[in-house]
Protein backbone atom coordinates (compact mmCIF):
# COMPACT_ATOMS: atom_id res chain seq x y z
CA UNK A 1 0.00 0.00 0.00
CA UNK A 2 3.13 2.10 1.15
CA UNK A 3 4.75 1.71 -2.62
CA UNK A 4 1.39 2.23 -4.50
CA UNK A 5 1.29 5.67 -2.55
CA UNK A 6 4.93 6.87 -3.52
CA UNK A 7 3.97 5.51 -7.05
CA UNK A 8 0.75 7.80 -7.11
CA UNK A 9 3.10 11.17 -5.90
CA UNK A 10 5.65 10.09 -8.60
CA UNK A 11 2.74 9.91 -11.27
CA UNK A 12 0.92 13.39 -10.10
CA UNK A 13 4.83 15.31 -10.01
CA UNK A 14 5.33 13.96 -13.65
CA UNK A 15 1.72 14.83 -14.87
CA UNK A 16 2.80 18.51 -13.30
CA UNK A 17 5.39 18.84 -15.66
CA UNK A 18 4.21 17.22 -19.13
CA UNK A 19 0.88 19.76 -18.73
CA UNK A 20 3.66 22.66 -18.52
CA UNK A 21 5.13 21.30 -21.05
CA UNK A 22 2.04 21.35 -23.04
CA UNK A 23 1.41 24.53 -22.26
CA UNK A 24 4.97 25.83 -23.99
CA UNK A 25 4.47 23.36 -27.12
CA UNK A 26 0.90 24.36 -27.66
CA UNK A 27 2.20 28.18 -27.19
CA UNK A 28 5.47 27.92 -29.46
CA UNK A 29 3.44 26.05 -32.10
CA UNK A 30 1.12 28.97 -32.46
CA UNK A 31 2.42 31.27 -35.72
CA UNK A 32 1.27 34.58 -36.42
CA UNK A 33 0.68 36.31 -39.24
CA UNK A 34 1.13 40.05 -39.86
CA UNK A 35 -0.01 41.88 -42.68
CA UNK A 36 1.70 45.02 -44.46
CA UNK A 37 0.49 47.20 -47.15
CA UNK A 38 4.12 48.47 -49.20
CA UNK A 39 3.77 52.06 -50.92
CA UNK A 40 0.69 53.67 -51.54
CA UNK A 41 -2.94 51.92 -51.01
CA UNK A 42 -6.58 53.01 -51.19
CA UNK A 43 -7.77 55.81 -48.36
CA UNK A 44 -10.87 53.36 -46.96
CA UNK A 45 -9.13 50.08 -47.98
CA UNK A 46 -7.98 48.45 -44.26
CA UNK A 47 -5.38 46.72 -43.77
CA UNK A 48 -6.11 42.62 -42.17
CA UNK A 49 -5.36 42.27 -38.65
CA UNK A 50 -2.86 39.93 -37.20
CA UNK A 51 -3.90 36.06 -37.44
CA UNK A 52 -2.75 33.37 -35.28
CA UNK A 53 -2.69 29.98 -36.67
CA UNK A 54 -0.92 26.32 -36.23
CA UNK A 55 1.97 25.56 -38.21
CA UNK A 56 2.29 23.05 -40.51
CA UNK A 57 -1.54 23.80 -41.72
CA UNK A 58 -2.93 25.21 -45.35
CA UNK A 59 -4.57 28.45 -44.38
CA UNK A 60 -7.17 30.77 -46.48
CA UNK A 61 -5.91 34.34 -47.00
CA UNK A 62 -8.75 36.41 -46.17
CA UNK A 63 -7.88 39.52 -47.87
CA UNK A 64 -8.51 40.57 -51.84
CA UNK A 65 -8.21 39.19 -54.91
CA UNK A 66 -5.38 39.86 -57.04
CA UNK A 67 -6.67 42.60 -59.64
CA UNK A 68 -9.39 43.92 -57.78
CA UNK A 69 -9.67 47.43 -58.24
CA UNK A 70 -10.86 49.90 -55.65
CA UNK A 71 -10.90 53.88 -56.11
CA UNK A 72 -8.34 53.62 -59.08
CA UNK A 73 -6.07 51.29 -57.43
CA UNK A 74 -5.25 47.48 -58.34
CA UNK A 75 -4.67 45.19 -55.71
CA UNK A 76 -0.89 43.11 -56.80
CA UNK A 77 -1.39 40.44 -54.54
CA UNK A 78 0.71 38.93 -51.23
CA UNK A 79 4.34 37.95 -51.24
CA UNK A 80 6.34 36.46 -49.05
CA UNK A 81 9.62 36.07 -49.10
CA UNK A 82 9.90 37.78 -51.71
CA UNK A 83 7.45 35.44 -53.80
CA UNK A 84 3.65 35.66 -55.19
CA UNK A 85 1.25 33.93 -52.66
CA UNK A 86 -0.85 31.92 -55.70
CA UNK A 87 -4.41 31.20 -55.06
CA UNK A 88 -4.57 33.09 -51.88
CA UNK A 89 -3.69 29.57 -49.95
CA UNK A 90 -0.33 29.36 -47.84
CA UNK A 91 1.09 26.55 -45.48
CA UNK A 92 1.89 27.86 -42.34
CA UNK A 93 5.63 27.84 -41.18
CA UNK A 94 6.94 27.07 -37.96
CA UNK A 95 7.61 31.21 -37.75
CA UNK A 96 6.05 34.01 -37.45
CA UNK A 97 5.92 35.91 -40.86
CA UNK A 98 4.65 38.69 -42.54
CA UNK A 99 2.59 39.21 -45.98
CA UNK A 100 3.59 41.95 -47.67
CA UNK A 101 0.56 43.26 -49.95
CA UNK A 102 1.02 46.61 -52.57
CA UNK A 103 -1.47 48.64 -54.96
CA UNK A 104 -0.91 50.04 -58.08
CA UNK A 105 -2.65 53.51 -59.17
CA UNK A 106 -5.15 53.60 -62.36
CA UNK A 107 -4.44 55.76 -64.38
CA UNK A 108 -7.30 57.86 -66.38
CA UNK A 109 -7.83 60.46 -69.21
CA UNK A 110 -8.25 64.27 -68.84
CA UNK A 111 -9.58 65.92 -72.14
CA UNK A 112 -11.07 69.32 -73.37
CA UNK A 113 -13.42 70.81 -76.02
CA UNK A 114 -14.81 73.88 -76.31
CA UNK A 115 -18.90 74.45 -76.70
CA UNK A 116 -21.32 77.13 -77.80
CA UNK A 117 -21.50 79.05 -81.00
CA UNK A 118 -18.66 81.54 -80.07
CA UNK A 119 -15.14 80.11 -80.42
CA UNK A 120 -12.29 81.81 -81.47
CA UNK A 121 -10.61 81.01 -84.99
CA UNK A 122 -7.49 79.79 -83.56
CA UNK A 123 -9.52 77.67 -80.91
CA UNK A 124 -7.85 74.31 -81.65
CA UNK A 125 -4.44 76.31 -81.08
CA UNK A 126 -5.32 77.11 -77.73
CA UNK A 127 -7.23 73.60 -76.61
CA UNK A 128 -4.71 72.16 -73.98
CA UNK A 129 -3.59 68.58 -74.68
CA UNK A 130 -5.36 65.26 -73.51
CA UNK A 131 -3.50 64.28 -70.05
CA UNK A 132 -3.36 61.14 -68.24
CA UNK A 133 -3.51 61.26 -64.11
CA UNK A 134 -3.49 58.82 -61.55
CA UNK A 135 -6.46 58.98 -58.90
CA UNK A 136 -6.19 61.24 -56.35
CA UNK A 137 -3.43 63.65 -58.12
CA UNK A 138 -3.95 67.28 -58.46
CA UNK A 139 -5.20 68.49 -61.43
CA UNK A 140 -5.03 71.89 -63.02
CA UNK A 141 -6.47 73.48 -65.38
CA UNK A 142 -5.47 76.76 -67.36
CA UNK A 143 -8.29 79.68 -67.24
CA UNK A 144 -6.12 82.07 -68.41
CA UNK A 145 -6.90 81.35 -72.26
CA UNK A 146 -6.42 84.83 -74.34
CA UNK A 147 -7.83 85.47 -77.95
CA UNK A 148 -7.70 89.00 -79.25
CA UNK A 149 -11.67 90.19 -79.64
CA UNK A 150 -12.48 87.28 -77.08
CA UNK A 151 -12.91 86.80 -73.71
CA UNK A 152 -12.57 83.29 -72.57
CA UNK A 153 -15.33 82.43 -69.50
CA UNK A 154 -13.74 79.72 -67.90
CA UNK A 155 -13.75 75.63 -67.84
CA UNK A 156 -17.00 73.76 -66.57
CA UNK A 157 -14.61 72.25 -63.73
CA UNK A 158 -12.68 74.03 -60.78
CA UNK A 159 -9.61 75.42 -61.50
CA UNK A 160 -8.06 73.24 -59.43
CA UNK A 161 -9.53 69.76 -58.31
CA UNK A 162 -8.50 66.09 -57.39
CA UNK A 163 -8.81 63.26 -60.05
CA UNK A 164 -11.27 61.04 -59.75
CA UNK A 165 -11.47 57.35 -60.78
CA UNK A 166 -12.46 57.47 -64.17
CA UNK A 167 -12.02 60.09 -67.23
CA UNK A 168 -13.17 62.87 -67.55
CA UNK A 169 -13.95 65.54 -70.15
CA UNK A 170 -13.75 69.04 -69.76
CA UNK A 171 -15.82 72.12 -71.69
CA UNK A 172 -14.90 75.80 -71.96
CA UNK A 173 -16.97 78.68 -73.22
CA UNK A 174 -16.02 82.16 -74.72
CA UNK A 175 -17.95 85.58 -75.43
CA UNK A 176 -16.80 88.35 -77.84
CA UNK A 177 -14.86 91.09 -75.92
CA UNK A 178 -14.87 94.64 -76.86
CA UNK A 179 -12.21 96.05 -74.16
CA UNK A 180 -10.72 95.59 -70.81
CA UNK A 181 -10.36 97.02 -67.47
CA UNK A 182 -8.68 96.01 -64.27
CA UNK A 183 -9.31 95.83 -60.23
CA UNK A 184 -7.61 95.35 -57.26
CA UNK A 185 -7.74 93.16 -54.12
CA UNK A 186 -6.33 93.02 -51.18
CA UNK A 187 -6.02 90.65 -47.73
CA UNK A 188 -5.08 91.20 -44.14
CA UNK A 189 -5.30 88.73 -40.97
CA UNK A 190 -7.26 90.58 -38.23
CA UNK A 191 -5.23 90.51 -34.93
CA UNK A 192 -2.62 88.26 -36.24
CA UNK A 193 -1.43 85.50 -33.53
CA UNK A 194 1.95 83.54 -33.85
CA UNK A 195 -0.06 80.54 -34.21
CA UNK A 196 -3.48 78.98 -33.63
CA UNK A 197 -4.53 76.16 -31.63
CA UNK A 198 -7.18 73.95 -32.09
CA UNK A 199 -11.18 75.67 -31.87
CA UNK A 200 -9.53 79.08 -32.82
CA UNK A 201 -10.59 80.48 -35.64
CA UNK A 202 -8.47 83.23 -38.11
CA UNK A 203 -10.14 85.96 -39.26
CA UNK A 204 -9.62 87.54 -42.65
CA UNK A 205 -10.67 90.52 -44.20
CA UNK A 206 -10.56 90.95 -48.03
CA UNK A 207 -11.13 94.16 -49.89
CA UNK A 208 -11.58 94.59 -53.33
CA UNK A 209 -11.40 97.83 -55.02
CA UNK A 210 -12.67 99.34 -58.35
CA UNK A 211 -10.54 102.75 -59.22
CA UNK A 212 -12.33 102.63 -62.60
CA UNK A 213 -14.58 105.19 -63.96
CA UNK A 214 -17.47 103.06 -64.42
CA UNK A 215 -19.33 100.46 -62.64
CA UNK A 216 -18.19 96.63 -62.91
CA UNK A 217 -20.75 93.62 -62.82
CA UNK A 218 -20.60 89.86 -61.88
CA UNK A 219 -17.08 90.02 -59.62
CA UNK A 220 -16.35 86.76 -59.15
CA UNK A 221 -14.12 86.26 -56.24
CA UNK A 222 -12.67 82.80 -55.48
CA UNK A 223 -10.68 81.60 -51.98
CA UNK A 224 -8.04 78.53 -52.92
CA UNK A 225 -8.91 75.67 -51.23
CA UNK A 226 -6.75 76.13 -48.44
CA UNK A 227 -9.96 76.22 -45.91
CA UNK A 228 -10.39 79.52 -45.60
CA UNK A 229 -14.47 80.09 -46.52
CA UNK A 230 -16.39 83.23 -46.66
CA UNK A 231 -18.50 84.20 -43.73
CA UNK A 232 -21.10 86.19 -45.17
CA UNK A 233 -23.88 84.37 -46.71
CA UNK A 234 -25.16 87.46 -49.08
CA UNK A 235 -23.54 86.77 -52.30
CA UNK A 236 -21.77 83.69 -51.29
CA UNK A 237 -22.39 80.87 -54.15
CA UNK A 238 -19.86 78.49 -52.24
CA UNK A 239 -18.30 78.71 -48.99
CA UNK A 240 -15.05 79.98 -50.92
CA UNK A 241 -16.84 81.17 -54.03
CA UNK A 242 -18.66 85.20 -53.71
CA UNK A 243 -20.00 86.98 -56.73
CA UNK A 244 -20.42 90.73 -56.36
CA UNK A 245 -23.28 91.49 -58.88
CA UNK A 246 -22.44 95.62 -58.89
CA UNK A 247 -19.26 97.61 -58.03
CA UNK A 248 -19.85 101.12 -58.75
CA UNK A 249 -17.04 103.49 -59.87
CA UNK A 250 -14.57 104.09 -57.47
CA UNK A 251 -15.67 101.49 -54.64
CA UNK A 252 -13.82 99.78 -52.42
CA UNK A 253 -15.71 96.67 -50.89
CA UNK A 254 -14.74 94.64 -47.48
CA UNK A 255 -15.19 91.22 -47.67
CA UNK A 256 -15.21 88.89 -43.96
CA UNK A 257 -13.59 85.04 -44.28
CA UNK A 258 -12.50 82.78 -41.70
CA UNK A 259 -10.41 79.46 -41.01
CA UNK A 260 -11.23 76.86 -38.06
CA UNK A 261 -8.45 74.96 -36.44
CA UNK A 262 -9.51 71.65 -35.87
CA UNK A 263 -6.35 70.10 -35.33
CA UNK A 264 -3.18 69.82 -33.27
CA UNK A 265 -1.55 69.16 -36.46
CA UNK A 266 1.19 71.81 -37.01
CA UNK A 267 0.64 73.09 -40.38
CA UNK A 268 1.20 76.46 -42.36
CA UNK A 269 -1.88 77.60 -43.88
CA UNK A 270 -1.37 79.80 -46.80
CA UNK A 271 -4.79 81.89 -47.71
CA UNK A 272 -5.13 82.91 -51.50
CA UNK A 273 -7.72 85.30 -53.09
CA UNK A 274 -8.38 85.88 -56.91
CA UNK A 275 -10.62 87.67 -58.59
CA UNK A 276 -11.46 85.20 -61.55
CA UNK A 277 -13.48 87.35 -63.90
CA UNK A 278 -15.50 90.29 -64.18
CA UNK A 279 -17.69 92.52 -66.53
CA UNK A 280 -18.53 96.12 -67.92
CA UNK A 281 -21.01 97.56 -70.17
CA UNK A 282 -20.55 97.41 -73.93
CA UNK A 283 -18.86 94.04 -73.50
CA UNK A 284 -15.63 95.03 -71.29
CA UNK A 285 -14.15 92.26 -69.66
CA UNK A 286 -11.47 91.88 -66.85
CA UNK A 287 -7.90 91.87 -68.53
CA UNK A 288 -7.10 88.42 -67.97
CA UNK A 289 -3.18 89.17 -68.42
CA UNK A 290 -2.75 90.80 -65.22
CA UNK A 291 -2.66 88.78 -61.92
CA UNK A 292 -5.48 89.67 -59.51
CA UNK A 293 -4.17 87.85 -56.33
CA UNK A 294 -3.82 88.09 -52.63
CA UNK A 295 -2.22 85.77 -50.52
CA UNK A 296 -1.62 85.66 -46.61
CA UNK A 297 0.15 83.16 -44.41
CA UNK A 298 -0.40 81.63 -40.62
CA UNK A 299 0.42 79.01 -38.40
CA UNK A 300 -2.42 76.32 -36.99
CA UNK A 301 -1.10 73.42 -34.61
CA UNK A 302 1.42 72.02 -32.06
CA UNK A 303 3.82 69.47 -31.75
CA UNK A 304 3.54 66.62 -28.71
CA UNK A 305 5.32 63.59 -27.73
CA UNK A 306 3.64 60.74 -25.73
CA UNK A 307 5.81 57.46 -24.63
CA UNK A 308 3.75 54.55 -24.07
CA UNK A 309 4.92 50.54 -22.90
CA UNK A 310 3.64 47.94 -25.85
CA UNK A 311 2.40 45.25 -23.36
CA UNK A 312 0.31 47.94 -21.93
CA UNK A 313 -1.12 49.64 -24.78
CA UNK A 314 -1.52 52.92 -22.26
CA UNK A 315 0.77 55.62 -20.98
CA UNK A 316 3.73 53.89 -18.94
CA UNK A 317 2.86 53.89 -14.91
CA UNK A 318 5.89 55.03 -13.12
CA UNK A 319 8.24 55.29 -16.33
CA UNK A 320 10.52 58.84 -16.05
CA UNK A 321 11.94 59.95 -19.26
CA UNK A 322 14.18 62.75 -19.90
CA UNK A 323 13.92 65.47 -22.91
CA UNK A 324 17.74 66.86 -23.24
CA UNK A 325 18.97 69.68 -25.56
CA UNK A 326 22.30 67.40 -26.45
CA UNK A 327 23.13 64.06 -27.29
CA UNK A 328 24.82 63.49 -24.29
CA UNK A 329 21.91 64.16 -22.35
CA UNK A 330 23.24 66.33 -19.77
CA UNK A 331 21.11 69.43 -20.49
CA UNK A 332 17.60 68.52 -19.27
CA UNK A 333 14.41 70.28 -20.94
CA UNK A 334 11.94 68.41 -19.04
CA UNK A 335 10.81 64.92 -17.52
CA UNK A 336 7.70 63.19 -17.65
CA UNK A 337 6.21 60.59 -20.37
CA UNK A 338 4.49 63.10 -22.33
CA UNK A 339 6.44 66.37 -23.51
CA UNK A 340 4.17 69.31 -25.47
CA UNK A 341 4.93 72.15 -27.88
CA UNK A 342 8.06 71.50 -29.46
CA UNK A 343 9.91 73.65 -31.24
CA UNK A 344 10.33 72.95 -35.38
CA UNK A 345 13.21 72.45 -36.90
CA UNK A 346 14.98 71.43 -33.66
CA UNK A 347 16.29 68.22 -33.02
CA UNK A 348 16.02 66.70 -28.96
CA UNK A 349 17.26 63.78 -27.06
CA UNK A 350 14.90 61.25 -25.42
CA UNK A 351 16.36 58.92 -22.53
CA UNK A 352 14.22 56.98 -20.00
CA UNK A 353 15.49 57.54 -16.44
CA UNK A 354 13.14 55.52 -14.51
CA UNK A 355 11.47 52.14 -15.57
CA UNK A 356 7.96 51.28 -14.82
CA UNK A 357 8.35 48.73 -12.59
CA UNK A 358 8.50 45.08 -13.29
CA UNK A 359 10.42 46.17 -16.47
CA UNK A 360 14.41 46.50 -17.53
CA UNK A 361 15.56 50.51 -18.44
CA UNK A 362 15.26 51.55 -22.05
CA UNK A 363 19.02 51.94 -22.46
CA UNK A 364 18.73 53.50 -25.98
CA UNK A 365 19.13 57.20 -26.81
CA UNK A 366 16.66 58.13 -28.97
CA UNK A 367 17.04 61.90 -31.18
CA UNK A 368 13.62 63.36 -32.17
CA UNK A 369 13.99 66.11 -34.80
CA UNK A 370 10.69 68.50 -35.39
CA UNK A 371 10.71 68.95 -39.32
CA UNK A 372 10.12 72.73 -40.41
CA UNK A 373 6.21 70.87 -41.10
CA UNK A 374 5.83 69.86 -37.65
CA UNK A 375 6.62 66.43 -38.43
CA UNK A 376 8.50 64.11 -35.76
CA UNK A 377 11.23 62.29 -37.46
CA UNK A 378 13.14 59.66 -34.45
CA UNK A 379 16.39 58.06 -34.79
CA UNK A 380 17.56 55.69 -32.58
CA UNK A 381 21.32 56.19 -31.42
CA UNK A 382 23.84 53.52 -32.09
CA UNK A 383 26.28 52.76 -29.18
CA UNK A 384 29.73 52.38 -31.19
CA UNK A 385 31.33 55.42 -29.70
CA UNK A 386 30.20 57.77 -32.28
CA UNK A 387 26.88 59.70 -32.99
CA UNK A 388 25.14 57.55 -35.25
CA UNK A 389 21.71 56.96 -35.44
CA UNK A 390 19.43 54.69 -37.48
CA UNK A 391 15.61 54.99 -38.28
CA UNK A 392 13.04 53.58 -35.80
CA UNK A 393 11.39 51.76 -38.30
CA UNK A 394 14.13 49.27 -38.85
CA UNK A 395 13.92 48.25 -35.32
CA UNK A 396 11.00 46.01 -33.90
CA UNK A 397 11.54 47.24 -30.08
CA UNK A 398 10.21 50.79 -30.92
CA UNK A 399 7.11 51.66 -33.10
CA UNK A 400 6.02 55.58 -33.82
CA UNK A 401 2.39 57.40 -34.67
CA UNK A 402 1.33 60.68 -35.43
CA UNK A 403 -2.01 61.83 -35.55
CA UNK A 404 -3.56 65.13 -34.90
CA UNK A 405 -0.60 66.85 -33.76
CA UNK A 406 0.76 64.12 -31.13
CA UNK A 407 3.19 61.16 -31.97
CA UNK A 408 3.21 58.39 -29.90
CA UNK A 409 6.00 56.22 -29.11
CA UNK A 410 5.46 52.79 -28.31
CA UNK A 411 8.14 50.57 -26.54
CA UNK A 412 8.54 47.27 -26.61
CA UNK A 413 10.63 46.31 -23.75
CA UNK A 414 11.97 43.34 -21.76
CA UNK A 415 9.83 42.00 -18.45
CA UNK A 416 11.31 41.21 -15.58
CA UNK A 417 9.78 37.34 -15.75
CA UNK A 418 8.55 35.67 -12.36
CA UNK A 419 10.29 32.22 -13.75
CA UNK A 420 12.72 32.72 -16.05
CA UNK A 421 11.97 30.85 -19.60
CA UNK A 422 9.00 30.42 -19.23
CA UNK A 423 7.09 33.22 -20.57
CA UNK A 424 3.91 34.28 -23.15
CA UNK A 425 0.78 33.97 -24.24
CA UNK A 426 -2.18 31.72 -23.97
CA UNK A 427 0.25 29.10 -22.28
CA UNK A 428 -0.62 30.85 -18.65
CA UNK A 429 -3.64 28.21 -17.53
CA UNK A 430 -1.40 25.49 -18.29
CA UNK A 431 1.77 26.51 -16.27
CA UNK A 432 -0.75 27.72 -13.21
CA UNK A 433 -2.38 23.81 -13.33
CA UNK A 434 1.14 22.30 -13.98
CA UNK A 435 2.10 24.37 -10.66
CA UNK A 436 -0.82 23.42 -8.55
CA UNK A 437 -0.68 19.74 -9.65
CA UNK A 438 3.59 19.98 -8.40
CA UNK A 439 2.81 21.90 -5.14
CA UNK A 440 0.04 19.20 -4.46
CA UNK A 441 2.18 16.22 -5.28
CA UNK A 442 5.13 17.45 -3.17
CA UNK A 443 3.00 17.98 -0.48
CA UNK A 444 1.28 14.73 -0.71
CA UNK A 445 4.74 13.12 -0.77
CA UNK A 446 6.03 14.70 2.41
CA UNK A 447 2.94 13.36 4.34
CA UNK A 448 3.85 9.84 3.36
CA UNK A 449 7.21 10.34 4.41
CA UNK A 450 6.15 12.03 7.52
CA UNK A 451 3.60 9.44 8.40
CA UNK A 452 5.92 6.63 7.85
CA UNK A 453 8.17 7.54 10.13
CA UNK A 454 5.86 8.13 13.03
CA UNK A 455 4.79 4.28 12.50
Amino acid sequence: MKKIRKKISIYIFIIGILTILTGIFIHTNQKTITYKIQGDYPKNYKIPQSETHLAGTTIKINSLKKGKVIKGYRFLGWEYNHKQIQNEQLKMPRKDIQLIGSFEKQKYQVSYAFQGEIIPQNANDLLPKEKSYTVEDTVQTNEKLVSYGYHFLGWSEEETFKMPDHDIKIYGQWVKENGTFPLEIYQTIEQMQNNYQKGEEVKIKITVENKNEFPVYDVMIKLNDSGVIFTEEQNKIKENIMKIPKMNAKEKLELKAEYKVNSNERKKITSTVTIADAKADNDYYLDRQNNYEATTNFITGKVSLKIINQEEEKQIKNALFGLYQDSNCEQLIAKGSTFENLEPEKTYYLKEIQPPEDYTIYKDIIAVHVNENGKIQMRKQINDGSIKYRSLEEDKSSQTKQKDGLTTLTINRTEIAIIPGIKGENNTSYIIVGLIIMISSIGSYVYYITRRREI
